[in-house]
């Protein structure tokens, strides 16, 4: 148990109750102690002993033999004459605060007269944290658990005896509406934690750590930015990490994920740079592909302008030139072309001449074969292989979302992971989180218990891939890190960039445009500033959503009396209805759901209820 202490200014250390002896005498009023309790350092040894009533005397008085001015207990720095006793103070004393009024009294002749305290250092309060009682000062220190910051800090506090109601002196002097650097608008103290920030468990906006019901904060209505008040106060100085040594950190969101993660992966693994076929009319082998591939090379400004004439029909351009190994259009959108000039004018990739198989340059150079890979706890070998188009897509065990495109794949353990969660690196950088780096971390259990919060879907993460701070509780998971920097909605005219704080100026609710349900104003989500228009990241199935990892557009023949015509894969955008079973194809989240469906005919048939049980009258057309 901490021993009772209290700060004074005669002495660095915090003064503790010891017991004197009897050649000791009183630093404040100059007498002896005669073995009673006085307050002393037991730090340093200095011997400056004060009495208990001495070490607790106010700071500020007004005294009945010098009414008209302010005294003050200081330090006497010379030697004058007690208005009361005539003789010098030569310790401490109270002296006038008018620098040319010369009154001052010793302690002792203080205590011998009539004294009243300043209205500025108050017995008792009225608080409005505390509406029942009045809060009575308590001048000694000591260790409890503060009802307003909920810190164990010792120092000077108000308690109500009535109710154990405590808290510290510097918590009860708080302004109710502050101006802080940290924030754009004026902070208001709020003695609990208000309704709206619990609906969605918020968190502490600069700490990051959880928010207690009855803890004080400082929030902003505006904004629903919620802070610690001790965060408010003194925030802690965020110092960025970063070196010279960091230039081949990955920034997230990728722009490229050819070209800024894929290609990195296979020039580590391969130890090499990414081998580039000569660009001729030779043709190539790839062993996950029964025809041969041949080098493409086309100019960006020319897709760029094909982009702009043909704007309507974008969508049917990016599933046509989708590479079959990451599923990543092999022409990056214009929206998401870097503005360096480092940029290439020339985008190669590998085509197949007789069927529509397409694959990036680094997706052509995958190794094949992983002797180990950190996300892999066994630490067997991974090998490339291909999913079936007769199962349509498989389940990354990384990201858990589906994916048709090239996995490694663990053939002891059934462990399979898709291209782009396997390039993943140890590091990397993030625009929502600039000051410090991320570190990669893999569990594949529940065993080391709760991670944190996703900064980006808000949901706690307990498991899997995760990218941490390691100077805060800044943390990602598996399905934010990889979504993409900019989305296009098939109803919006305007590019919708990823938005971090979105909630910021925004007093009102958050509805999503696309499946228009209330969200969650602290989570990532796309949006247009100029139609003020908001959107989930799920609710693009195909860019950001469950989907993402799919690529569309594979022909298939089913046989029977179903459709005469060769059917593709793909999501339903233009209909509501599947024309076999007849049932509503819209998800229950508002989402596109998956099927085939031909062109020429608009007819459209549903996977989960009437291609599944087709699957022998289904077949992929090579």
């Amino acid at each position: 148990m901490q021993e009772e202490s209290i700060d004074h200014f005669v002495h660095e250390h915090p003064l503790t109750l010891i017991q004197s002896d009897n050649n000791d005498f009183c630093y404040g009023c100059g007498r002896y102690f005669f073995e009673v309790a006085a307050y002393g350092c037991t730090k340093c040894g200095n011997r400056k002993y004060l009495h208990t009533d001495c070490a607790e005397r106010p700071t500020k008085i007004v005294h009945s033999r010098h009414p008209q001015h302010t005294l003050v207990l200081k330090l006497a720095d010379t030697l004058r004459k007690c208005a009361a006793c005539q003789y010098n103070v030569g310790q401490i004393g109270y002296f006038c605060t008018i620098t040319r009024c010369q009154f001052q009294i010793h302690i002792r002749c203080e205590l011998a007269a009539g004294v009243k305290h300043l209205v500025d250092e108050q017995i008792c309060i009225d608080h409005p944290s505390h509406h029942q009682h009045q809060l009575i000062l308590m001048k000694k220190r000591h260790s409890f658990n503060c009802d307003a910051c909920g810190t164990i800090e010792t120092g000077r506090s108000y308690e109500c005896l009535a109710c154990q109601y405590w808290i510290h002196e510097d918590c009860a002097a708080l302004p109710l509406t502050a101006d802080y650097k940290h924030h754009h608008h004026p902070l208001s103290l709020a003695f609990y934690l208000p309704i709206q920030y619990t609906l969605y468990f918020f968190s502490c906006d600069i700490c990051t750590k959880d928010l207690l019901l009855n803890r004080w904060v400082y929030h902003c209505n505006i904004c629903r930015y919620v802070v610690h008040i001790k965060c408010a106060i003194n925030p802690p100085t965020s110092t960025a990490i970063y070196d010279a040594n960091d230039q081949g950190i990955v920034s997230f969101p990728v722009r490229d994920v050819h070209e800024d993660l894929i290609k990195p992966f296979v020039t580590r693994e391969r130890g090499q740079m990414v081998v580039i076929p000569a660009p001729d009319d030779q043709k190539y082998s790839f062993p996950l592909h029964r025809h041969q591939l041949s080098l493409v090379s086309s100019s960006i400004s020319e897709i760029n302008d094909d982009d702009d004439e043909d704007d309507d029909n974008h969508e049917d351009v990016d599933v046509e030139l989708a590479c079959d190994a990451c599923t990543m259009p092999i022409f990056p959108y214009k929206n998401h072309q870097s503005s360096s000039s480092s940029s290439p004018d020339c985008y190669s990739y590998m085509s197949c001449g007789e069927c529509k198989y397409f694959l990036h340059l680094a997706c052509f150079n995958l190794p094949p074969e992983l002797p180990s890979h950190p996300l892999h706890e066994p630490h067997h070998n991974l090998t490339l292989e291909v999913c079936s188009k007769l199962d349509f897509w498989t389940t990354c065990s990384i990201c858990l979302y589906l994916s048709n495109g090239l996995l490694y794949a663990c053939r002891e353990c059934h462990f399979k992971v898709d291209v782009k969660c396997a390039s993943l690196p140890t590091a990397i950088k993030h625009e929502a989180h600039p000051n410090h780096h991320l570190y990669r971390k893999y569990l594949p259990t529940r065993g080391d218990g709760r991670q944190g919060v996703c900064r980006g879907c808000v949901r706690t993460v307990w498991y899997g891939l995760l990218y941490k701070c390691g100077s805060c509780n800044f943390t990602l998971c598996a399905k934010c890190i990889l979504l993409p920097r900019v989305n296009k909605h098939r109803w919006e005219r305007h590019p919708l960039p990823l938005t971090y704080e979105g909630r910021f100026n925004h007093p009102g609710d958050f509805y999503c445009d696309g499946c228009e349900r209330e969200m969650n104003p602290r989570e990532w989500m796309y949006q247009c500033g100029h139609c003020d228009t908001s959107f989930h990241a799920t609710c693009f199935p195909e860019k950001s959503g469950f989907c993402r990892n799919v690529k569309f557009g594979q022909l298939y023949n089913v046989r029977g009396d179903v459709h005469p015509h060769p059917l593709a894969f793909k999501l339903l955008t233009t209909k509501l209805r599947c024309d076999v079973c007849r049932f509503t194809i819209l998800g229950a989240d508002g989402v596109d759901q998956s099927g085939f469906h031909c062109s020429s005919c608009n007819f459209f048939m549903c996977l989960d209820r009437c291609g599944r049980w087709r699957l022998p009258q289904i077949l992929p057309i090579e």
